[in-house]
């Protein structure tokens, strides 16, 4: 059997492209994260018997979140901090492309409000896990 080599092509995430769709609403907040990342989250069940043969293991489907770091913007009126606090339970489509026109992912994710606040003399910053419903799905280059 032939092994073929694979050689990544790593990118800076410097330059991305992130949607959020809302109904017939889209929004571009390329500009208002500094961090997006879908995360799978599963376990292995497993279960033993009274003899050596009898050791079993399963893999469980695996749940996904996207984590987003952002700018806390409560002065625009369509900004991301407003939109997730506005639309809380609400489901939305992402597009998510690490680099800008390259191919990326897409999901829908459920709205959930970022944090509000921060520190003195720092920008007002937050985080936020959105679940993800189902698997994020690979989408072609722009």
């Amino acid at each position: 059997m032939a092994t073929t080599p694979v050689t990544p092509v790593p990118v800076v995430l410097n330059n991305i492209v992130f949607t959020l769709t809302i109904g017939s609403n889209t929004y571009d907040y390329s500009a208002a994260i500094s961090s997006a990342e879908f995360t799978p989250s599963s376990s292995q069940v497993n279960w033993k018997g009274m003899t050596p043969t009898s050791a079993f293991s399963f893999a469980t489907s695996a749940t996904w979140t996207l984590a987003l770091a952002l700018a806390d913007d409560i002065a625009t009126a369509n900004s991301l901090t407003n939109t997730l606090l506005a639309n809380a339970g609400k489901t939305a489509t992402v597009v998510y492309r690490p680099v800008a026109g390259g191919p990326g992912w897409t999901a829908t994710v459920n709205c959930t409000p970022s944090g509000l606040g921060g520190a003195v003399d720092t920008v007002s910053a937050s985080t936020v896990t959105l679940g993800v419903q189902g698997t994020p799905s690979a989408v072609a280059a722009a």
